[in-house]
């Protein structure tokens, strides 16, 4: 089922995209190569062939894995079957999300503005025999409205993705366009739905101890904007527009964009592949660390000292927001 340049809905992807767009961890060739592979050798083998050389194994088991959907248990999903329950990955990558959700969710619609992408997913999709998924290719997040009528869905996804709409154009500032992105989404949502935004924490602990952040540096996250934009121009690296935000930022964040309800979890060990969703309270977290968590010695109890005075939510390394919209 691979497919050119040119989408169609025969191919599998319905293109409502006003111009070419590519962003991948590989080139375009080597992604149009991957696309072919997964046709020909399977999806699974086109992955271990294609990308795992080009980007390791941590991206390749990423894209396979389809716990990273495990947050679905947070979203509202409704006890009618008129119209059916539906939910929007936006950004949906490799797809592994968007299989994750098309196991529990009567319709799935899995955006995103990369054709290639979407063609990996469609193969994907049809090898694991998933319906009920409507693949869109659409222009850029930052670009203006999404192109799906009011009150669409039951609930919208957001997960690693809010953080890098920013890179898509320059003449708005990061957090306008972050926000314009959020209420589109909310836009998007039926009465009693919801957003699930899942994304890092920018004071999260291990930020704090030098993780690198979105460009490849460390700190910049951390720092005052104005100094992580220096940095990022002084290492020829354009301009710092990967914004994340710390726990209070994001509330403000979604309150500007008209929600109203919003609950955090702590999804550990991140939002990325979660092995657990923890309510950020003080019980939970701690039960966490004092029984299940794998952190050992000082770093182990440094954590418990943490989330025993009540502090560990505001240095989570993500978060996974929930966000509803009113019944």
């Amino acid at each position: 089922m691979a497919c050119g340049r040119r989408a169609t809905v025969g191919s599998g992807v319905i293109d409502l995209a006003t111009r070419d767009f590519y962003w991948n961890q590989i080139p375009r060739d080597a992604m149009e190569s991957l696309v072919a592979n997964a046709a020909a050798l399977g999806w699974r083998a086109a992955l271990e062939h294609d990308l795992l050389p080009r980007a390791g194994r941590y991206v390749t088991d990423y894209a396979i894995d389809e716990r990273r959907a495990d947050f679905a248990c947070l979203l509202p999903y409704p006890s009618r079957s008129i119209p059916p329950a539906s939910v929007l990955d936006l950004g949906c990558g490799w797809g592994a999300v968007t299989t994750g959700l098309a196991r529990v969710w009567d319709e799935v619609v899995s955006a995103d503005s990369t054709l290639e992408t979407l063609c990996f997913v469609a193969e994907r999709l049809e090898q694991e025999r998933l319906r009920g998924v409507t693949l869109v290719r659409i222009d850029p997040l930052g670009s203006g409205r999404l192109p799906f009528s009011d009150a669409r869905f039951d609930a919208v996804v957001l997960n690693g993705v809010l953080e890098w709409v920013g890179q898509s154009r320059t003449d708005r500032s990061v957090g306008e366009i972050q926000e314009s992105v959020l209420r589109e989404a909310r836009r998007c949502l039926r009465p009693g739905g919801a957003l699930y935004l899942g994304i890092e924490n920018r004071f999260g602990l291990e930020s704090l101890l030098g993780a690198r952040d979105h460009n490849g540096l460390r700190f910049t996250s951390v720092l005052p904007r104005a100094i992580a934009r220096l940095v990022n121009r002084a290492t020829k690296r354009g301009d710092y527009r990967t914004y994340t935000y710390s726990l209070r930022g994001y509330r403000r964040l979604l309150r500007r964009a008209g929600f109203d309800e919003i609950s955090l979890f702590l999804p550990k060990p991140s939002y990325r592949q979660p092995d657990y969703i923890l309510p950020a309270n003080r019980d939970a977290i701690a039960y966490y660390f004092g029984r299940v968590s794998a952190l050992a010695g000082a770093r182990r109890f440094a954590a418990k000292l943490v989330a025993g005075c009540g502090l560990y939510p505001w240095v989570a390394d993500s978060f996974a927001w929930i966000a509803r919209v009113p019944a």
